[in-house]
């Protein structure tokens, strides 16, 4: 049995929730693919680009994640890439039970496509439980880039801080 799993995710941004996500299946499996996804049914606010080098970024702070992480751009069907990379893993992040009816609705579509991926469903810690994407969107879009230190890595807040992404 392989020890690969996938954590795929839109991350628009990535924040400190989705990285204790990854620094626990770091710990777990032998090997994490950190696919960074185009959902058709958001309106992003960070490109495809900015958002993989966030994560990547993101990543390379955290000292207790070790170099079993690889962070790669997506566009495709989950469960294809699963079987492509062997992994038999589907990591998914949970904070609320809407997020695990949402999140239960897309693993039930990756199983018929792949029967060998198995899906681990992850929390935060608790001081991360009420972080997400949108709440940081929010924040960015009211002006105040620097209401995110401590909920976004240092290389995205400081990013934000200089104006670096084009919205």
């Amino acid at each position: 049995m392989n020890n690969i799993a996938v954590y795929p995710g839109s991350f628009d941004p990535f924040t400190n929730g989705h990285l204790a996500i990854v620094k626990s299946a770091s710990l777990i499996f032998e090997k994490v693919f950190v696919l960074v996804a185009i959902n058709p049914d958001k309106q992003h606010m960070f490109s495809l680009k900015d958002r993989t080098e966030i994560v990547q970024q993101s990543i390379n702070e955290c000292k207790s994640i070790s170099n079993n992480v690889e962070v790669i751009e997506f566009n495709g069907i989950v469960a294809d890439f699963c079987i492509h990379v062997n992994a038999n893993i589907l990591v998914l992040g949970i904070r609320t039970v809407k997020d695990l009816e949402q999140e239960y609705s897309n693993e039930h579509f990756t199983r018929l496509a792949s029967k060998n991926v198995q899906t681990l469903y992850l929390s935060p810690e608790a001081k991360n439980f009420s972080l997400s994407s949108t709440l940081i969107r929010n924040l960015i879009n009211a002006g105040r880039p620097s209401a995110t230190e401590g909920l976004v890595s240092s290389f995205l807040h400081k990013s934000l801080i200089n104006n670096r992404f084009s919205f």
